[in-house]
Protein backbone atom coordinates (compact mmCIF):
# COMPACT_ATOMS: atom_id res chain seq x y z
CA UNK A 1 0.00 0.00 0.00
CA UNK A 2 1.68 3.45 -1.06
CA UNK A 3 1.94 6.12 1.78
CA UNK A 4 0.19 9.65 1.52
CA UNK A 5 1.27 12.34 3.12
CA UNK A 6 -0.35 15.89 3.21
CA UNK A 7 2.36 18.62 3.63
CA UNK A 8 1.14 22.52 5.01
CA UNK A 9 3.27 25.07 4.91
CA UNK A 10 5.35 28.00 2.47
CA UNK A 11 7.80 27.79 -0.24
CA UNK A 12 9.50 31.09 -1.37
CA UNK A 13 12.28 32.53 -3.71
CA UNK A 14 15.36 32.54 -2.37
CA UNK A 15 18.03 34.81 -3.17
CA UNK A 16 21.74 33.51 -2.03
CA UNK A 17 25.56 34.36 -2.50
CA UNK A 18 27.51 32.54 -5.23
CA UNK A 19 30.39 32.56 -2.78
CA UNK A 20 30.50 32.52 0.67
CA UNK A 21 32.27 35.57 1.40
CA UNK A 22 29.47 37.87 2.51
CA UNK A 23 31.48 41.36 1.61
CA UNK A 24 32.50 40.58 -1.69
CA UNK A 25 30.78 43.42 -3.84
CA UNK A 26 30.89 41.23 -6.69
CA UNK A 27 28.86 38.40 -6.16
CA UNK A 28 26.10 37.72 -8.20
CA UNK A 29 22.63 36.36 -5.83
CA UNK A 30 21.31 33.17 -7.11
CA UNK A 31 17.41 33.14 -7.71
CA UNK A 32 16.17 29.72 -6.28
CA UNK A 33 13.71 28.32 -4.09
CA UNK A 34 13.32 27.50 -0.30
CA UNK A 35 11.14 26.32 2.54
CA UNK A 36 11.72 23.89 5.23
CA UNK A 37 7.94 22.14 4.53
CA UNK A 38 8.66 21.86 0.75
CA UNK A 39 12.75 20.43 1.35
CA UNK A 40 10.98 17.52 2.94
CA UNK A 41 8.50 17.08 0.64
CA UNK A 42 10.80 16.59 -1.99
CA UNK A 43 13.33 14.61 -0.58
CA UNK A 44 10.32 12.47 0.54
CA UNK A 45 9.26 12.30 -2.57
CA UNK A 46 12.74 11.14 -4.20
CA UNK A 47 11.96 8.46 -1.42
CA UNK A 48 8.58 7.10 -3.52
CA UNK A 49 6.42 8.37 -1.06
CA UNK A 50 2.83 10.04 -2.87
CA UNK A 51 3.62 13.78 -1.22
CA UNK A 52 0.83 16.63 -1.72
CA UNK A 53 2.04 20.51 -0.74
CA UNK A 54 -0.42 22.57 0.65
CA UNK A 55 0.21 26.28 0.18
CA UNK A 56 -0.82 29.05 -2.40
CA UNK A 57 1.02 31.02 -4.77
CA UNK A 58 -0.02 33.33 -6.90
CA UNK A 59 -0.30 34.07 -11.17
CA UNK A 60 3.02 35.33 -12.34
CA UNK A 61 5.67 33.96 -13.40
CA UNK A 62 7.72 33.18 -10.70
CA UNK A 63 4.99 31.21 -9.69
CA UNK A 64 4.42 29.29 -12.53
CA UNK A 65 8.51 28.17 -12.42
CA UNK A 66 8.11 27.19 -8.75
CA UNK A 67 4.86 24.48 -9.30
CA UNK A 68 6.69 23.51 -12.74
CA UNK A 69 9.65 22.38 -10.29
CA UNK A 70 7.84 20.79 -7.71
CA UNK A 71 6.04 18.83 -9.74
CA UNK A 72 9.04 17.92 -11.20
CA UNK A 73 9.57 16.68 -8.63
CA UNK A 74 7.12 14.19 -8.37
CA UNK A 75 4.91 16.12 -6.01
CA UNK A 76 1.09 16.70 -6.39
CA UNK A 77 -0.22 20.56 -6.29
CA UNK A 78 -3.61 20.34 -6.90
CA UNK A 79 -3.93 21.57 -3.38
CA UNK A 80 -1.64 24.40 -4.07
CA UNK A 81 -4.42 27.74 -4.47
CA UNK A 82 -3.41 30.28 -6.76
CA UNK A 83 -4.58 33.44 -6.18
CA UNK A 84 -4.55 36.14 -8.81
CA UNK A 85 -2.88 39.47 -7.62
CA UNK A 86 -0.31 38.07 -4.69
CA UNK A 87 3.43 36.83 -5.28
CA UNK A 88 5.37 34.14 -3.74
CA UNK A 89 7.26 35.09 -0.70
CA UNK A 90 11.16 36.15 -0.89
CA UNK A 91 14.16 35.61 1.30
CA UNK A 92 17.62 36.41 0.98
CA UNK A 93 20.37 34.36 2.77
CA UNK A 94 24.01 34.76 3.62
CA UNK A 95 25.96 32.01 3.99
CA UNK A 96 29.56 32.65 6.65
CA UNK A 97 32.94 30.60 6.23
CA UNK A 98 31.27 27.59 8.79
CA UNK A 99 28.11 26.95 6.61
CA UNK A 100 26.29 28.72 9.32
CA UNK A 101 22.99 30.60 7.35
CA UNK A 102 21.56 33.99 8.30
CA UNK A 103 18.20 35.29 7.12
CA UNK A 104 15.88 38.48 5.62
CA UNK A 105 12.86 37.85 4.83
CA UNK A 106 10.07 39.58 2.66
CA UNK A 107 7.23 37.45 3.50
CA UNK A 108 4.05 39.28 5.50
CA UNK A 109 1.74 40.14 2.05
CA UNK A 110 2.64 36.69 -0.10
CA UNK A 111 0.22 34.22 -1.27
CA UNK A 112 0.66 31.64 1.19
CA UNK A 113 0.88 33.75 3.76
CA UNK A 114 -2.99 35.00 2.85
CA UNK A 115 -4.02 31.34 2.50
CA UNK A 116 -3.29 30.38 5.93
CA UNK A 117 -4.67 33.47 7.43
CA UNK A 118 -8.08 32.84 5.98
CA UNK A 119 -9.97 30.63 7.70
CA UNK A 120 -12.40 29.44 5.17
CA UNK A 121 -9.33 28.49 3.21
CA UNK A 122 -7.53 26.66 5.57
CA UNK A 123 -11.54 24.63 6.38
CA UNK A 124 -11.49 24.00 2.56
CA UNK A 125 -8.05 22.76 2.92
CA UNK A 126 -8.05 20.69 5.61
CA UNK A 127 -11.59 18.84 4.58
CA UNK A 128 -9.21 17.60 1.18
CA UNK A 129 -6.97 15.82 3.53
CA UNK A 130 -9.12 13.48 5.53
CA UNK A 131 -8.21 10.41 3.42
CA UNK A 132 -4.58 10.68 3.74
CA UNK A 133 -2.38 8.83 6.15
CA UNK A 134 -0.56 11.56 7.02
CA UNK A 135 -0.34 15.43 7.70
CA UNK A 136 3.11 17.26 8.34
CA UNK A 137 3.52 20.71 9.31
CA UNK A 138 6.03 22.67 11.14
CA UNK A 139 6.50 25.35 13.46
CA UNK A 140 6.95 27.73 10.71
CA UNK A 141 3.48 26.58 9.25
CA UNK A 142 2.13 27.47 12.90
CA UNK A 143 4.15 30.72 12.64
CA UNK A 144 2.14 32.53 9.78
CA UNK A 145 -0.91 31.78 10.76
CA UNK A 146 -3.34 34.29 13.01
CA UNK A 147 -4.39 32.92 16.01
CA UNK A 148 -8.30 32.01 14.42
CA UNK A 149 -6.93 30.25 11.83
CA UNK A 150 -4.76 28.08 13.97
CA UNK A 151 -7.74 27.49 16.28
CA UNK A 152 -9.76 25.69 13.03
CA UNK A 153 -5.94 24.07 12.18
CA UNK A 154 -6.30 22.03 15.81
CA UNK A 155 -10.24 21.42 15.36
CA UNK A 156 -9.77 20.16 11.84
CA UNK A 157 -6.47 18.05 13.00
CA UNK A 158 -8.38 16.66 16.12
CA UNK A 159 -10.93 15.49 13.87
CA UNK A 160 -8.88 13.83 11.72
CA UNK A 161 -7.17 11.86 14.15
CA UNK A 162 -9.90 10.65 15.41
CA UNK A 163 -10.89 9.51 11.99
CA UNK A 164 -7.24 7.26 11.79
CA UNK A 165 -5.11 9.71 10.47
CA UNK A 166 -1.48 10.56 11.70
CA UNK A 167 0.18 14.19 12.47
CA UNK A 168 3.80 15.09 11.95
CA UNK A 169 5.15 18.03 13.70
CA UNK A 170 8.71 19.06 13.27
CA UNK A 171 9.16 22.14 16.12
CA UNK A 172 11.47 24.82 13.82
CA UNK A 173 11.12 27.53 16.13
CA UNK A 174 11.54 30.89 14.80
CA UNK A 175 11.14 33.79 17.30
CA UNK A 176 10.93 36.90 15.15
CA UNK A 177 7.86 34.77 13.06
CA UNK A 178 6.27 35.18 16.33
CA UNK A 179 4.71 38.61 18.32
CA UNK A 180 5.82 36.61 22.07
CA UNK A 181 7.32 33.90 23.56
CA UNK A 182 3.92 33.01 25.55
CA UNK A 183 1.95 32.91 22.21
CA UNK A 184 3.90 30.42 20.28
CA UNK A 185 4.36 28.32 23.67
CA UNK A 186 0.34 27.71 23.67
CA UNK A 187 0.38 27.29 20.19
CA UNK A 188 3.20 24.60 20.64
CA UNK A 189 1.55 23.06 23.42
CA UNK A 190 -1.79 22.58 21.88
CA UNK A 191 0.11 21.38 18.56
CA UNK A 192 2.11 18.41 20.26
CA UNK A 193 -1.29 17.49 21.41
CA UNK A 194 -2.51 16.39 18.19
CA UNK A 195 0.81 15.09 17.20
CA UNK A 196 1.55 11.36 16.52
CA UNK A 197 5.60 11.71 15.70
CA UNK A 198 7.45 14.46 17.05
CA UNK A 199 10.72 15.53 14.93
CA UNK A 200 12.23 18.88 17.42
CA UNK A 201 15.35 20.20 17.40
CA UNK A 202 16.86 20.52 21.15
CA UNK A 203 18.24 24.03 20.46
CA UNK A 204 14.29 25.31 19.47
CA UNK A 205 12.64 23.54 22.46
CA UNK A 206 15.42 25.11 24.72
CA UNK A 207 14.98 28.29 23.79
CA UNK A 208 10.96 28.19 23.45
CA UNK A 209 10.78 26.33 26.95
CA UNK A 210 13.62 26.76 28.62
CA UNK A 211 13.97 22.55 28.16
CA UNK A 212 18.00 21.55 29.48
CA UNK A 213 18.52 18.19 28.43
CA UNK A 214 16.93 16.15 25.88
CA UNK A 215 15.63 13.85 27.90
CA UNK A 216 13.27 16.36 29.69
CA UNK A 217 11.59 17.38 26.63
CA UNK A 218 11.07 13.87 25.43
CA UNK A 219 9.33 12.96 28.64
CA UNK A 220 7.25 16.40 28.46
CA UNK A 221 6.26 15.38 24.86
CA UNK A 222 5.29 11.71 25.94
CA UNK A 223 2.71 13.28 28.52
CA UNK A 224 1.49 15.53 26.22
CA UNK A 225 0.70 11.94 23.94
CA UNK A 226 3.12 12.55 21.27
CA UNK A 227 3.74 8.28 20.84
CA UNK A 228 6.80 8.93 18.31
CA UNK A 229 10.17 11.20 19.35
CA UNK A 230 12.92 11.68 17.82
CA UNK A 231 15.14 14.67 19.05
CA UNK A 232 17.88 16.37 16.72
CA UNK A 233 20.85 17.32 18.50
CA UNK A 234 22.67 19.00 15.39
CA UNK A 235 26.58 17.46 15.02
CA UNK A 236 26.15 15.40 18.17
CA UNK A 237 23.15 13.30 16.00
CA UNK A 238 19.68 12.67 17.34
CA UNK A 239 18.09 10.93 20.39
CA UNK A 240 14.67 8.58 20.20
CA UNK A 241 12.43 7.75 22.90
CA UNK A 242 11.12 4.59 23.13
CA UNK A 243 9.44 3.00 26.38
CA UNK A 244 10.90 5.50 28.55
CA UNK A 245 14.40 4.79 27.42
CA UNK A 246 16.58 7.37 25.19
CA UNK A 247 18.96 6.01 22.34
CA UNK A 248 21.27 8.19 20.72
CA UNK A 249 22.04 7.58 17.18
CA UNK A 250 25.32 10.06 16.36
CA UNK A 251 25.75 11.88 12.94
CA UNK A 252 28.33 11.30 10.43
CA UNK A 253 31.52 13.47 10.37
CA UNK A 254 31.60 15.32 7.43
CA UNK A 255 33.53 18.83 6.26
CA UNK A 256 29.92 21.00 6.38
CA UNK A 257 29.67 23.46 3.68
CA UNK A 258 25.89 24.71 4.03
CA UNK A 259 23.53 23.20 6.68
CA UNK A 260 20.82 24.92 4.97
CA UNK A 261 17.90 21.93 5.33
CA UNK A 262 20.11 19.25 7.29
CA UNK A 263 16.95 18.95 9.45
CA UNK A 264 14.74 18.80 6.61
CA UNK A 265 16.16 16.09 4.75
CA UNK A 266 16.57 13.97 8.33
CA UNK A 267 12.99 14.14 8.13
CA UNK A 268 12.34 12.59 5.39
CA UNK A 269 15.33 10.20 5.18
CA UNK A 270 13.64 9.43 8.69
CA UNK A 271 9.61 9.46 8.08
CA UNK A 272 10.43 7.15 4.58
CA UNK A 273 12.17 4.74 6.49
CA UNK A 274 9.74 4.23 8.60
CA UNK A 275 6.88 4.09 6.77
CA UNK A 276 8.80 1.48 5.05
CA UNK A 277 9.15 -0.50 8.28
CA UNK A 278 12.43 0.12 9.85
CA UNK A 279 12.86 0.55 13.44
CA UNK A 280 13.75 4.21 15.17
CA UNK A 281 17.38 2.91 15.03
CA UNK A 282 17.76 2.14 11.28
CA UNK A 283 15.76 5.16 10.55
CA UNK A 284 17.90 7.55 12.73
CA UNK A 285 20.68 6.18 10.54
CA UNK A 286 18.94 6.65 7.24
CA UNK A 287 18.27 10.79 8.44
CA UNK A 288 21.33 11.06 8.95
CA UNK A 289 23.12 9.65 5.88
CA UNK A 290 21.14 12.09 3.99
CA UNK A 291 21.60 14.78 6.37
CA UNK A 292 25.64 14.58 5.66
CA UNK A 293 25.39 14.52 2.10
CA UNK A 294 22.82 17.41 2.01
CA UNK A 295 25.73 19.48 4.26
CA UNK A 296 28.07 18.89 1.97
CA UNK A 297 26.80 20.56 -1.06
CA UNK A 298 25.73 24.51 -0.85
CA UNK A 299 22.09 24.52 -0.99
CA UNK A 300 18.68 23.14 0.63
CA UNK A 301 18.42 20.34 -2.28
CA UNK A 302 20.91 18.13 -3.48
CA UNK A 303 21.24 17.91 -7.18
CA UNK A 304 19.85 14.13 -8.23
CA UNK A 305 23.21 13.25 -9.67
CA UNK A 306 24.49 13.33 -6.30
CA UNK A 307 21.88 10.66 -5.25
CA UNK A 308 22.90 7.10 -6.20
CA UNK A 309 21.68 5.80 -3.39
CA UNK A 310 19.74 7.40 -0.69
CA UNK A 311 20.22 4.33 1.84
CA UNK A 312 21.69 4.33 5.47
CA UNK A 313 24.17 1.22 3.54
CA UNK A 314 26.76 2.99 2.94
CA UNK A 315 30.46 3.38 3.37
CA UNK A 316 30.48 7.07 3.96
CA UNK A 317 31.02 7.95 7.95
Amino acid sequence: MSISVAILGECMLELSNEESSIGNDNNLRKLSFGGDTLNTAIYLSRHDIDVSYVSALGLDSNSNWLIKNWEREGIDCSLVKRTPGLLPGLYMIDIDDEGERSFMYWRSSSAAREFFNNKTSIEEALLELINFNYIYLSGITLAIMNKETRSVLFRLLANYKNKGGKVIFDSNYRPALWPDEETAQAAYTEMYRLTNIALPTFEDEKELFNFQSEKEIAISLNKLGVEEIVIKLGVDGCMFFANDEPTYIKSNVVDVVDTTAAGDSFNAAYLASRFSGLNQDEACKAGHFLAARVVQTKGAILPKSNLSSLSANSNES
